[in-house]
């Protein structure tokens, strides 16, 4: 073999490990990417934890519009993180079932929070009609909680197929 062959296999083999440290810098890149994003949907859970137990703490207080405003704009902000693929479906599930009892147990609770919803119509209109079939499902199954959560649940499931890009599954 000629030293240009020999140099051919060396530049073959160089190129060849730089591929895979390449491929294996991608896999961290990735890796460190799903990270991020599960410190932030831990971080989302938590400060939407925080400012709930702070708003509870005050209440319940349902003769009084301050303390549905502090929690109808707590739910938008907890529907909006959402939106953003910030919050994980299980927990958003779990919270909007909350939101159905509240709205089957209190006849007030929906005009309020509707109320809160037309004063920023026109640019909240997709979180209206969401929180408008939560109502709906809610109230037509007031009598039933068991089948009213498992209606929400596959709403905001089918919502969430319909409004979020894919994610892709967590590698084993």
């Amino acid at each position: 073999m000629t030293t240009s062959d020999w140099l051919s296999i060396a530049s073959a083999l160089i190129a060849f490990g730089s591929l895979l440290v390449a491929l294996r810098s991608l896999e961290t890149a990735v890796e460190l990417n799903r990270e991020t994003r599960d410190a932030r949907e831990v971080a989302t859970i938590m400060s939407c934890n925080q400012r709930y137990l702070d708003w509870r703490s005050k209440g319940p207080e349902l003769d009084d519009a301050d303390w549905y405003y502090g929690m109808w704009d707590l739910i938008a902000t907890e529907f909006n993180f959402f939106r953003q693929g910030w919050l994980p479906l299980f927990i958003f599930r779990f919270w909007m079932n909350a939101l159905g009892a509240l709205y089957a147990e209190n006849r007030e609770a929906w005009p309020s929070h509707q109320s809160f919803l037309a004063t920023y119509s026109g640019s909240l209109t997709e979180m209206e009609d969401f929180f408008q079939e939560i109502w709906m499902i809610a109230w037509d199954n007031r009598g039933n909680g068991v089948t009213r959560n498992r209606k929400i649940e596959d709403f905001v499931g089918q919502w969430h197929a319909d409004h979020t890009a894919p994610v892709r599954a967590k590698a084993s």
